[in-house]
């Protein structure tokens, strides 16, 4: 026993070492000059910040996704980047917006108090070990007939869609099918291809949570239901026909449901994210956009890429600023223009557009389908407040949802199927993106995977008895 738990720590020790190694080389490479060491100053504070984060996971044994996912997007999409840019003096995105040393600071402000602000919005929604997450009036075991009609409405809403777009849609590549769409004149009824992919994404979700559940006991039918699921998600979400955000979900959202022990490996290998994204990301881009030979494929330079449009975080955040000083705070009209997404512009004339779209038009960009982080959404609403306030509710929310994902896959006895683990895993599997934005562009799928979820699981009758069941795949390491 002591041996093993020996050969643990040193492994442990040995991949937070290669964590800290690859996070320091990405930094050290950056060209950091004495005229923007006090520029970037804040923001390596914050990187050391969520690096000891990153590693106090790798060394917990309790299981947090969303947390983990938070510091992921914040270290190598946003901060990191960053880092490059102004010790460059090049930003992704040519502007007539003049960059001066008061408008970045005030983005520094931003994105240092929105990551402040998230961590202890964090610390205060995380329970005690002694508080319960979820109450537990009358168990919910019985899953097998609101997933049957959720098989049925996934299979038909798949079915819709391929009559409705064809095939080339669903199984051509993003830039084919993108092509097809706009030359079919396809508008607002696109969205409903995103809610056939929300809705198979849950229905996979959801099973595969129910089998978990179900292991020991009666799990038959609800391997039938996880293999239909598995069919219907990979229909209607062909990976060459994804954007690199739904790509990614849809694959996190399956791995994370179907055994925690694979979570458990991405933080021990936590020094393999940054080098994938980096090297992943541009690649599954031109995978999915060109139509030129699938073995025709170019990696940037390191330093090339930290100004590619793929990570503009920053400068978007800067673009944010300039909008609000132009324009004003708009009061919660983008954010309320996101949620209410679904609603069209024929019924809803002016809704907003995109924060991202409005602040790079307003910034002279000569390309506008621009991403805008939570954090600059919610300056562009509610100024400085705004974002202390909106990731301090944000933070709260993560740390109930990954204490209920940490006690439904630890547990030894579970006796209800619960709603926040299953929340827990769509929102880990979407945070990325919706923390990149814009929000009202990227929202659709998540909000209707959350509405999906919840809608099946208060359809589960409530049991009359409290039946004892042991879920599968121990998880703890």
């Amino acid at each position: 026993m002591l041996q093993s738990e020996m050969r643990t720590g040193i492994f442990r020790l040995l991949m937070s070492a290669a964590y800290i190694f690859v996070t320091a080389l990405l930094l050290l490479a950056a060209p950091i000059s004495g005229t923007t060491t006090f520029l970037v100053a804040p923001l390596i504070a914050v990187i050391v910040l969520l690096s000891c984060i990153v590693v106090a996971q790798i060394w917990s044994n309790q299981l947090r996704p969303v947390l983990y996912f938070f510091c992921f997007y914040f270290l190598y999409g946003l901060l990191v980047p960053s880092i490059y840019q102004l010790s460059m003096n090049k930003f992704p995105w040519p502007s007539f917006v003049v960059y001066n040393e008061l408008l970045i600071a005030q983005a520094c402000g931003v994105v240092v108090a929105s990551v402040v602000a998230g961590l202890i919005g964090y610390r205060i929604g995380m329970p005690r070990d002694s508080e319960k997450v979820q109450a537990a009036s009358a168990p919910k075991t019985n899953a097998l007939p609101s997933l049957a009609v959720l098989a049925v409405l996934s299979v038909a809403a798949a079915a819709i869609c391929l009559a409705a777009f064809g095939p080339g849609v669903l199984f051509e590549s993003r830039g084919e099918a993108s092509a097809e769409m706009r030359a079919n004149k396809v508008g607002f009824e696109g969205y409903f291809l995103s809610v056939a992919r929300a809705m198979a994404i849950t229905f996979l979700t959801v099973a595969l949570v129910a089998l978990r559940f179900h292991w020991n006991k009666n799990r038959g039918p609800y391997l039938w239901m996880v293999a239909i699921a598995l069919g219907v998600a990979f229909f209607v979400n062909f990976p060459l026909s994804l954007a690199r955000f739904q790509l990614l979900g849809f694959l996190l959202a399956v791995l994370l449901a179907v055994d925690s022990r694979v979570f458990r490996a991405i933080v021990t290998f936590s020094f393999v994210g940054p080098v994938l994204g980096y090297i992943a990301a541009p690649l599954i881009d031109q995978l999915t956009r060109t139509t030129r030979s699938r073995l025709d494929l170019e990696l940037p330079e390191l330093a090339t890429y930290m100004t590619h449009g793929d990570v503009d975080g920053f400068q978007s955040v800067m673009n944010a600023i300039h909008y609000v000083h132009t324009e004003g705070l708009q009061w919660g009209y983008h954010l309320f223009s996101s949620i209410l997404f679904w609603v069209p512009r024929g019924l809803w004339w002016d809704k907003a557009a995109p924060v991202g779209q409005i602040a790079s038009a307003k910034a002279g960009y000569y390309f506008t389908n621009i991403s805008m982080p939570l954090p600059g959404e919610l300056f562009s609403d509610f100024g400085y407040l705004g974002v202390v306030m909106g990731m301090l509710l944000l933070g709260a929310v993560a740390g109930r949802l990954d204490k209920a994902y940490d006690s439904f896959v630890s547990s030894k006895e579970s006796t209800s199927i619960t709603l926040m683990p299953i929340l827990a895993i769509v929102l880990s599997a979407y945070l990325i993106i919706l923390l990149r934005g814009s929000l009202q562009a990227v929202i659709s799928i998540p909000f209707v995977a959350v509405v999906t979820a919840a809608i099946w699981w208060w359809s589960i009758p409530r049991d009359r008895a409290v039946p004892t069941y042991r879920p599968s795949f121990r998880t703890r390491m």
